[in-house]
């Protein structure tokens, strides 16, 4: 008989104390565990995870986060998700590096004036990407603004 387990809920880069208790067959990105037997202890240590999904917060234009816990692997880039209000296909993606913890969504040219976005992040390091931040919702202000009252001259005829 053959037993598997799903180690997805074991933690990253923790180390475990394993009791066999029956035959088992080697566990890829563990060790070698085919010669162990009935009732002996193996110690497993999991190997590097994805990171914790990080923690968003919006500031006026100012999107922020802590860096989060790469589980073991450095987070390599950060990227930023601003779905349209009402229209989650219209998706704007926007990569910012590691050592970036804010970001000021008022200068992203991708972005449509006056239009509600729900943004999120999503951390990435060479294991794969987090999961999506919090959610926080921003509009990006200006634009086709009509030029001041003071602006406009008039000649009178």
């Amino acid at each position: 008989d053959t037993f598997t387990f799903d180690i997805s809920p074991l933690e990253a880069v923790t180390r475990y104390s394993v009791v066999a208790v029956g035959t088992y067959q080697t566990v890829p990105g563990f060790v070698d565990i085919s010669e162990v037997t009935r009732g002996d202890a193996l110690i497993v240590t999991t190997g590097e995870g994805v990171p914790e999904a990080p923690v968003i917060e919006l500031e006026g234009n100012v999107l922020q986060w802590a860096r989060p816990d790469g589980n073991g692997s450095p987070v390599i880039q950060y990227r930023i998700i601003a779905m349209q209000a009402g229209a989650p296909e219209l998706s704007v993606n926007i990569i910012s590096s590691a050592d970036t913890v804010m970001y000021n969504l008022q200068d992203e040219s991708l972005l449509e004036f006056n239009t509600p976005y729900n943004v999120r992040v999503v951390a990435e390091n060479d294991n794969g990407d987090s999961e999506d931040s919090n959610e926080v919702q921003y509009t990006r202000e200006g634009g086709d603004e009509a030029l001041p009252q003071a602006a406009v001259i008039g000649i009178a005829v």
